[in-house]
């Protein structure tokens, strides 16, 4: 039995990743409201990133706010719009990053309107009109703020790779890549019993026979 507790334990380190990580988890609600948005023309995806369910995972890299700012170099606010949500869907969004980044992540999820009033909101203000959008859409910030110390000239606003994920929630919790969860352990399970089991069994055996050779 402690053999399977240790396979057990094997298969969940070996999922995990030495990386921080954020997340928002978020039930959609059908709701409407009125206000000036942005024209869905106007949206260039090259620009302003799509994450959409039921599995969806970027990566990017951002430059750190560092206090007190330094003029000469801007630091950098990333935005994602969540599009083909479905109404009474719960989901997550995450971004991880390695672990060692001298950085701290936020991550902000804003309704359209939310958005389009936000004084960093990436698109033209002057493409935008009077129109009614449901809040089905969804806006995610990303920032991050610089924590190391280092005498190191502008180290500070190396940009820091990270992954955004959005995926869906199954029953609240169950996430779309949990299948790759129990397959791990599955594997690591089956591992250990026609592969690891055996081979501690015949080491033992082994170790005693020879204590037990010397003996006589």
């Amino acid at each position: 039995m402690q053999v399977y507790y240790a396979c057990f334990l094997l298969a969940l380190s070996a999922l995990g990743v030495l990386a921080n990580t954020e997340k928002l988890i978020f039930t959609v609600h059908p709701t409407r409201s009125t206000c000036s948005l942005t024209e869905i023309a106007s949206i260039q995806t090259d620009k302003v990133p799509i994450l959409s369910p039921p599995y969806t995972r970027l990566q990017n890299a951002i430059i750190p706010f560092h206090d007190p700012p330094n003029p000469a170099v801007t630091a950098s606010k990333h935005w994602y719009q969540l599009k083909d949500l479905q109404s009474d869907a719960s989901y997550e969004c995450r971004i991880s990053y390695p672990a060692i980044t001298p950085a701290d992540f936020s991550v902000s999820l804003l309704d359209p309107c939310d958005a389009l009033n936000h004084p960093d909101f990436p698109l033209n203000p002057k493409a935008v009109k009077t129109a009614t959008q449901s809040t089905l859409t969804k806006w995610v910030l990303v920032e991050a703020n610089y924590t190391g110390v280092s005498n190191i000239p502008l180290v500070e606003y190396t940009p820091v790779v990270y992954d955004i994920v959005l995926e869906n929630l199954y029953a609240g919790f169950l996430f779309h890549q949990v299948y790759k969860i129990v397959l791990a352990i599955v594997g690591v399970l089956v591992l250990g019993q026609w592969w690891v089991i055996p081979s501690l069994k015949k080491l033992i055996i082994s170790i005693v026979n020879d204590k037990s050779q010397k003996h006589e």
